[in-house]
C-alpha cells in the first residue's frame, strides 16, 4: 500500500517542477533563436 503511494507523491511534487525547468529550458532556447534570427 505504501509504495503506490509514495511514488504518486513524488511524481506529484516533480512533475511540476520538471515541467518550469523544461518550460525554462525552452523559453532560453527559443530566445537564442530569436536573438540569432534578428542578428
Amino acid at each position: 500500500m505504501k509504495a503506490p503511494f509514495a511514488a504518486d507523491a513524488i511524481t506529484r511534487l516533480t512533475t511540476p517542477i520538471a515541467a518550469m525547468v523544461f518550460g525554462n529550458i525552452l523559453d532560453a532556447c527559443a530566445r537564442d533563436l530569436g536573438a540569432s534570427a534578428t542578428r
